[in-house]
């Protein structure tokens, strides 16, 4: 089972807030979102900052590592290193037809699990029309294959900290 975490990105200061074995993101029941100052389990409202829900970003872990162990959260820019040809499938090599290997990915959370947009269309509602090929008619690589690409991606940044690695080349 895959850990859950968050990151939180302060729309206000431009910056992700602090986390660690002190600092703790909680979010209620009814989607208040506070942090925690404290390694206790057991949460007090002494040892809690409430976070304005309309200043801040959340972004979760996938539970995916990317090829140097770093913790890889939706909205973080990975490479494909070029490895594709050792773990390729007909979707992966769809992907790779389009894109070409070492192209950079957004990578997003959804209901089915982890899925990799390319920078070009990582902000856009994918239509779920698939194309007469029996893929969807917009490349993205899905969650099946992400967990058996984790070994080739490279974090190289963020939506929000490196918005520049987003820019159509």
């Amino acid at each position: 089972m895959r850990e859950i975490k968050f990151r939180v990105w302060d729309r206000k200061e431009k910056k992700f807030i602090e986390t660690d074995s002190h600092t703790q993101v909680v979010i209620t029941s009814n989607g208040l979102i506070f942090l925690s100052h404290t390694e206790s389990v057991l949460f007090s409202e002494a040892s809690m900052e409430r976070l304005n829900e309309e200043n801040v970003e959340l972004m979760q872990y996938t539970g995916l590592k990317d090829v140097n162990g770093k913790d890889i959260y939706e909205g973080d820019i990975v490479v494909n290193s070029g490895l594709w040809n050792l773990y390729s499938t007909n979707k992966l090599q769809y992907v790779k037809r389009v894109y070409g290997e070492g192209e950079i990915f957004v990578v997003n959370l959804n209901v089915t699990g982890v899925e990799l947009r390319h920078r070009n269309d990582w902000n856009r509602n994918i239509e779920k029309d698939f194309a007469p090929n029996g893929y969807n008619s917009e490349p993205y690589v899905d969650s099946h294959d992400v967990w058996n690409l984790q070994k080739t991606l490279e974090f190289i940044g963020n939506i929000y900290e490196n918005p520049e690695l987003l820019e159509v080349k």
